[in-house]
This record gives C-alpha cells, sequence and structure tokens, in this order.
C-alpha cells in the first residue's frame, strides 16, 4: 500500500519523505544553468551538469585504459561492460544479452517490435545519413550501420556517397558541417 500520492502525477509512494524526495527531484527545478536552458532540483546537480557539459570534465579515469568520465557511475558501467564483460540484462524473446537496460530496450524495440528508434531524434530536420537498400534516413552515421546490420545484413554491404549540407549550426550554437547521402 502506497498511501502518499503526488498531486502533480499519478504517483503513490510508502513513506512522506519517499513522496518529498520525488516531488524535489521531478517537480521542483528551482535551479537553472546560466550556459543553457536546462533546470535541476539540487545545487548538486547543476555542478554536476555544468561540470559534464559544458566544462567538459572528465576527473573519474579508468585505471586498465585511457578512458576518462564526467560521473562515477560512468565509469563504473564502463568497468563493467568492457573489462569485465558483463552483460547482465537479457532479452526473454531471443536471450541476446547486454551490458546496458537501455541497450537491451532499444534492442526490443528495434528487433521485435520493429520500430524506428531513430525518428524522434531530430525534430524534422532531414536525417543525414540514408540508406541506399530501404531509404531510410539516420541522424549518424553509427545509427545508419547499426540499422544495415541488424535490417539488411543478409544482402551485403552497401557503399554510401556524400555530400555537403547547408546547416547553420548545431544545437550548441557552434558551426557544423553535415553530409548528405546522395
Amino acid at each position: 500500500m502506497k498511501p502518499f500520492s503526488c498531486t502533480l502525477c499519478d504517483k503513490a509512494f510508502s513513506t512522506k519523505r519517499h513522496l518529498s524526495q520525488h516531488v524535489a527531484a521531478v517537480h521542483d527545478k528551482s535551479f537553472s544553468c546560466a550556459l543553457c536552458d536546462k533546470t535541476f532540483s539540487s545545487k548538486h546537480y547543476l555542478a554536476a551538469h555544468v561540470d559534464a557539459i559544458h566544462k567538459k570534465l572528465k576527473p573519474f579515469s579508468c585505471t586498465l585504459c585511457d578512458k576518462s568520465f564526467a560521473q562515477k557511475v560512468h565509469l563504473t558501467g564502463h568497468i563493467k561492460a568492457v573489462h569485465l564483460k558483463l552483460k547482465p540484462f537479457s532479452c526473454t524473446l531471443c536471450h541476446r544479452s547486454f551490458a546496458q537496460n537501455l541497450n537491451l530496450t532499444r534492442h526490443i524495440e528495434v528487433v521485435h517490435q520493429k520500430q524506428n528508434p531513430f525518428a524522434s531524434r531530430l525534430c524534422d530536420k532531414s536525417l543525414p545519413f540514408s540508406c541506399t537498400l530501404c531509404k531510410t534516413s539516420f541522424p549518424f552515421k553509427s545509427d545508419l550501420d547499426l540499422h544495415v546490420k541488424m535490417f539488411h545484413k543478409k544482402e551485403g554491404l552497401i557503399t554510401h556517397t556524400m555530400h555537403k549540407a547547408e546547416e547553420p549550426s548545431d544545437p550548441s550554437g557552434e558551426p557544423t558541417l553535415l553530409f548528405h547521402a546522395q
């Protein structure tokens, strides 16, 4: 039984403390980043955001390779996945295993539910990489490569020709150069 309900959403909690933590984390975002439009529920989360995103600090270094991370949780995940080769998240439909739950979720959506995981990544902008076999477009070459591997691997390798696209800037305001498949 969860007697403490949030008045701002449909969540319920077993203790008043958990309800208060939920409201602070989800609904009370009173700490704003001066460098972008993001808001946070605590000064700590705001500082972590500024360090990782705007200052590009990566203080957590892997002792087994030369990779560094902005957050300790990302370093821990890296060590488990890359160096210990742990894959604790298994698909109940095909028994394939993944290092991260996010990758399992994406696998289920793409492979078993046949969803296009790339459709909503870039608003209404044209997507710069297109599959020459089915004309599906993607925001990143890695997404196109994954698509080809998952949906067309029996059809063999394909080649892609690119040309420059005129795009003024990326979301950070920096000039960018995109390439479109011809």
